[in-house]
């Protein structure tokens, strides 16, 4: 049982250790992001927001042009929905990317953002709705790799080094061994081969 209650503990070390990777991750890209300042006039990197491709080139407005102007350096794409089916529920989600366009003293800031509304419908059960609306940090850091490509390479160093430093976790310690002389009553037991989760559980002594 102490076994078994060890390995729980290090696989729930090891969970949060993966958690606080993350969360160190996407701290330092905020922090990143918000102080870097890409360094060109803003109507030079405005002309470049549509050119991102997001991940694994699947960004589903990318090479159309569906980005549309709705303010002073303000874009929104067209909505993109899709549909699934698990079980008798039906799930609709509708995402639409919007950008916008800082100008600032020393250059300009372009941030992205997805909006999406995931609708839940089951015959029977009201309709259930949840909105997000979060920044889309790699199309931000796509767009400065393609400006200053070394900034862009130092943002993704910071953040992985962050991200390496939030995967701390205590090492167990391994028990400092006695050497106090062990009485002749106790020797044969000691010699006696323990449980061992080989196999299955504990050996009964001969």
């Amino acid at each position: 049982m102490a076994f078994a209650g060890l390995l729980v503990a290090t696989a729930l070390n090891t969970g949060c250790g993966y958690l606080r990777a993350n969360s160190a991750r996407q701290y330092m890209l905020v922090q990143e992001l918000d102080a870097y300042v890409i360094p060109k006039p803003l109507e030079v990197t405005w002309a470049k927001v549509s050119e991102v491709r997001g991940p694994y080139d699947t960004l589903f407005w990318h090479g159309q042009s569906i980005l549309h102007d709705v303010g002073p350096y303000l874009k929104k794409s067209d909505a993109r929905t899709t549909t699934g089916k698990h079980g008798t529920e039906e799930t609709i989600e509708t995402t639409v990317i919007e950008c916008e366009g800082k100008s600032l003293p020393n250059g300009s800031q372009i941030l992205y953002y997805e909006d999406l509304e995931r609708t839940t419908k089951s015959p029977g059960v009201p309709v259930s709705t949840q909105h997000t609306h979060d920044r889309r940090f790699d199309l931000e850091l796509e767009l400065i790799e393609m400006f200053d490509p070394p900034s862009a390479a130092r943002i993704r160093a910071s953040v992985e080094d962050a991200a390496k430093s939030g995967e701390w976790a205590p090492k167990m310690k391994t028990p400092a061994k006695s050497t106090a002389p062990v009485p002749a009553s106790d020797a044969g037991a000691l010699a006696r081969p323990g449980p061992s989760v080989l196999d299955g559980g504990a050996r009964e002594a001969p």
